[in-house]
């Protein structure tokens, strides 16, 4: 277009001076034109190729640009796709403090977590049951008191969970099932599960190992403990600040793997002396029924600080109050003696407890009692008491902790009703510190109790089998001791994952 116009200009010049009276001056002063329009034009067309070369060499550059900007909203839409999916769940990582696998449509999860608890006992006492002297008295040594792999999540549906708990047993290694819970949530305030799992009853057994103030639950617990059940249950938020809990269950008297009754149960019903117990079939059972109620109120606070004993910073002031009651009914039709013992009997047990948390204090308390009704013997009442107290001398690092136990066994012969088996008050004073590395996740306990009275060697309740109540003891640290006087030290540390 540029060079049209040169050439059209030239030859309007041309024509016009064709035109013109051709005189001398004239025509070199045409000429002069002439050549000067020459070099307008050269001029002109050096710098329209300027101009072609600068276009394409800018065209080049931003088509450049756009590809590298086509690039970067690339990576940053593959970038928020990866933060919805994390921000619903569906990805493979770590959320909610547990490894997650999850579908891409929410549909489907999978969290996997788990517990090691690696502990160092040292206990002294004075002398073994029926005073045999030659037993050692101060028994030291290692143990791992929990190993757990945990699997929890839903299928299909949000609503619909499911979470196993799998850990060895502590005396063969066998890998055992603790928990099996299947669930149906169809509101946000309101659940359904079936399964097997503990039962909230005590407040102590309701909060997980891991998040114990002192290396283990007290004796108190192990005493009075409903522990693992099977059945159904619903838990239902009534009102933001209360909760209740409701359960149908088999019970502190559930037929147990290598339960002595179960396998005396078996050799009578089969006449096979040598057949095993079988893992809590329902023909083992030694109730009819269990019915267990809790009723937890936050008064203030928040109910993630409901779930352990530590009084973090940044938390509000808090303030729980929970009872519960635990019904069970003996086995219709068994009958006392060979075997079936106090398979018929009743019992129940009842607990309040409180605690509260404010700038790094600490302070739990709970009272426990049981109430027997037996067909052939005497009834018995008892009563447990559990106050501790811990502060957060570094916040969220240093936690100094003591805690108190009274159990009162009545422990008089069911029969007679005179007492022959020793002190019925059972005192325990257990002191020591929390270092939380990365809070409950990675912490050392370190721990010291002592007992100013006896420890009975058989089962206090006669609801479970001695042999479960003798490693229920051993288990937290403490021996059967018709002496007073016996002192534990423990050491523990624990990661949870």
């Amino acid at each position: 277009m540029v060079r049209f116009c040169a050439w059209s200009l030239s030859l309007t010049f041309a024509l016009g001076a064709a035109a013109m009276p051709s005189h001398a001056d004239d025509v070199a002063d045409l000429k002069a034109r002439l050549e000067q329009i020459e070099r307008d034009n050269a001029a002109l067309r050096k710098e329209v190729n300027q101009l072609k070369e600068e276009r394409n060499g800018t065209w080049l550059n931003e088509r450049r640009a756009q590809e590298v900007q086509a690039m970067i909203q690339d990576v940053l839409a593959d970038a928020d796709t990866r933060a919805s999916l994390l921000a619903d769940q569906s990805h493979v990582g770590y959320i909610n403090g547990a490894f997650s696998i999850g579908s891409p449509d929410g549909k489907f999860l999978m969290q996997i977590g788990g517990l090691i608890q690696a502990r160092y006992i040292y206990n002294h006492r004075g002398r073994a049951p029926g005073g045999l002297d030659q037993f050692d008295k101060d028994e030291s040594g290692f143990d791992l008191p929990r190993v757990r792999l945990e699997v929890g999540g839903w299928i299909g549906d949000p609503r619909f969970t499911y979470f196993v708990r799998f850990g060895p047993d502590r005396e063969d290694n066998e890998v055992l099932g603790e928990k099996a819970v299947i669930g149906y949530r169809p509101t946000e305030t309101f659940a359904i599960y079936a399964g097997e799992d503990k039962a909230a009853f005590l407040r102590e057994e309701i909060i997980g190992p891991a998040f114990q103030m002192a290396t283990d639950r007290s004796l108190m617990n192990e005493v009075f403990t409903v522990g693992y059940i099977q059945g159904a249950w619903i838990t239902w938020a009534v009102h933001p600040n209360l909760t209740f809990y409701a359960s149908v269950n088999d019970g502190v008297r559930s037929g147990e793997a290598d339960n002595e009754s179960n396998s005396a149960f078996l050799t009578r019903a089969t006449g096979d002396p040598d057949l095993e117990p079988i893992h809590k079939p329902f023909f083992l059972d030694n109730t009819d029924v269990a019915l267990t109620f809790r009723l937890d109120w936050k008064v203030m606070g928040n109910w993630e600080q409901y779930e352990d004993f530590a009084a973090w910073s940044g938390e509000p002031t808090a303030l729980f109050l929970g009872a519960a009651v635990h019904l069970e009914l003996g086995e219709t039709g068994s009958s006392p003696g060979a075997g079936n013992s106090g398979d018929n009997d009743n019992f129940l047990l009842w607990t309040v407890d409180a605690s509260f948390e404010h700038e790094g204090l600490s302070i739990f308390a709970a009272l426990v009692g049981l109430h027997t009704d037996l067909e052939v013997a005497n009834n018995f009442d008892m009563f447990g008491v559990v106050v501790q107290a811990g502060y957060m001398v570094i916040p969220d690092k240093l936690e100094p902790f003591i805690r108190f136990e009274w159990i009162d066994l009545d422990r008089r012969n069911v029969t007679t009703g005179v007492n022959t088996a020793g002190d019925n008050d059972v005192y325990l004073l257990t002191f020591g510190v929390n270092y939380y590395i990365i809070r409950h996740r990675a912490k050392v306990t370190v721990d010291v109790i002592w007992i100013g009275s006896t420890l009975p060697d058989s089962s206090i309740l006669g609801l479970q089998d001695n042999d479960g109540f003798d490693q229920s003891l051993g288990h937290i640290g403490l021996r059967q001791d018709i002496d007073k006087d016996q002192i534990v030290i423990r050491i523990q540390f624990q990661v949870m994952f």
